[in-house]
């Protein structure tokens, strides 16, 4: 089994597993899952981070746009290890939880951006000056942008 099949089938599962725990309160399954291999390959092979320095200027920039998918993205950086399972379940849709239905810009936690986020402004943000502006042009800014239906 390849490492991002193996990523994928964990992500899957803490997915299903968060959308069960939060119950009535719902999640966008069904985003989440058809996302679930693109963030497998890009944690799993493609990226460059490092959990023990989040903030590092050598890292890659991931930007989710697909807005629904949130609970597959927070799947992923717990994979990676920027947080852990039991930390999705403490802490995503909880009264004052840091893992909100939409994400919350946390670089400690390998949250790159707040919310979702389109392509106008993911041009925005590749032309932006400024501390945002990504530092040397080496680093990726890797997007997934899945249209929402």
């Amino acid at each position: 089994m390849l490492k991002s099949e193996e990523w994928a089938r964990d992500i899957r599962r803490e997915i299903i597993e968060a959308s069960h725990d939060v119950g009535r309160l719902g999640v966008h399954i069904g985003s989440a899952l058809s996302a679930a291999d693109v963030l497998a390959v890009l944690y799993a092979d493609v990226l460059n981070y490092d959990v023990k320095n989040p903030r590092s200027e050598e890292r890659d920039y991931f930007v989710l746009s697909k807005g629904h998918a949130y609970i597959g993205y927070y799947a992923a950086l717990a994979k990676a290890g920027f947080f852990s399972n039991q930390d999705i379940k403490e802490q995503f849709m909880t009264d004052g939880g840091w893992l909100p239905v939409h994400p919350v810009k946390n670089l400690d936690k390998g949250i790159e951006f707040s919310g979702a986020i389109n392509s106008r402004r993911i041009q925005q943000l590749q032309r932006k000056g400024g501390k945002h502006k990504l530092p040397h042009e080496k680093h990726a800014l890797r997007c997934s942008y899945c249209r929402e239906n």
